[in-house]
């Protein structure tokens, strides 16, 4: 789980303008936060992408935040795509599938991730 200040990715975005965008956001993540502009969402984003690599065995400040895109759908749930470092360390503890929620008020986002291990017939069935 992991909450984020509105305010802070506000911050952010007026300090750091692009560079920060492009640290921590993929172009499809800002394309569907109105090109960058709006706050609550990339701290959705945010929130989503530290859950994720909170179930990871990994640390976390290895991790470039754009190996963890977050998509939101209109309608829908949002769902994970992970690549890189976040993606091998989900491989390696046999994460199938993440889990999402998401969340926000004017002033706070918050997300939870599930982390979704494969069972032993899982296993067997994709060995065959």
């Amino acid at each position: 789980m992991d909450i984020v200040d509105v305010v802070d990715i506000e911050d952010s975005l007026r300090r750091f303008g692009d560079r920060y965008l492009r640290r921590v956001y993929t172009q499809r993540e800002i394309a569907d936060c109105a090109d960058g502009t709006d706050a609550r969402r990339l701290a959705t984003h945010f929130a989503a992408k530290e859950a994720a690599l909170k179930s990871l065995p990994i640390d976390i400040g290895d991790v470039d935040l754009r190996s963890v895109e977050v998509r939101l759908p209109g309608t829908g749930e949002p769902t994970l795509e992970l690549s890189g470092a976040a993606a091998d360390a989900a491989r390696g503890a046999g994460i199938v599938t993440f889990a999402v929620s998401v969340g926000a008020t004017r002033r706070h986002a918050a997300a939870v991730v599930v982390a979704e291990g494969a069972t032993t017939f899982d296993k067997e069935e994709r060995a065959r």
